[in-house]
């Protein structure tokens, strides 16, 4: 189950914005417009799904305490205080789990670097260098993936749609 029908981006939000690194150079919190801003991005500790991305109420919770640091071509890394500078936010390429989201060890790879792109209403894109425009972080909606996150194509969806704010 979906929370709203896949639409393409007009043309116009395609252009958007990239945020600037520096406005993300302190610790922040992410939430989506779907499910609000008491649900945060969090990090899965153990268990099979460990070190997965997932929606969960916010707390004072490290795994939910994000840093971006400036990568090549207006991109960002993108860190928690809870695993640390070493583990970055990656997608995963290929198998069962193809496009899900998680914490790996941070290197070369261009599905570690992020992109934020700022839509009209304020909030932001995340797409990566990997993946390219076409594919967008979202939150799966129902099933046993629930809050789960993961790159899904690009359209007007409000889980979709990022927002940031200070830890």
């Amino acid at each position: 189950m979906r929370h709203a029908p896949r639409i393409a981006l007009p043309a116009a939000l395609l252009f958007a914005v990239a945020v600037n690194a520096q406005d993300l150079s302190r610790p922040f919190r992410l939430t989506t417009e779907f499910r609000g801003a008491r649900m945060c991005l969090d990090v899965v500790n153990g268990g099979a799904a460990n070190n997965q991305a997932v929606l969960r109420r916010c707390g004072n919770l490290t795994g939910q305490q994000w840093t971006a640091t400036p990568a090549q071509n207006g991109f960002v890394t993108l860190t928690t205080q809870f695993r640390g500078a070493g583990m970055c936010l990656d997608v995963v390429n290929g198998g069962d789990r193809d496009n899900q989201v998680e914490l790996r060890p941070c290197g070369d790879f261009t599905g570690q670097r992020w992109r934020f792109a700022q839509l009209p209403s304020g909030f932001n894109v995340l797409t990566t260098e990997f993946r390219g425009t076409a594919l967008c972080l979202d939150v799966v909606n129902g099933g046993p993936r629930n809050n789960y996150v993961e790159l899904r194509p690009c359209g007007e969806l409000s889980g979709q749609h990022w927002s940031t704010r200070p830890y």
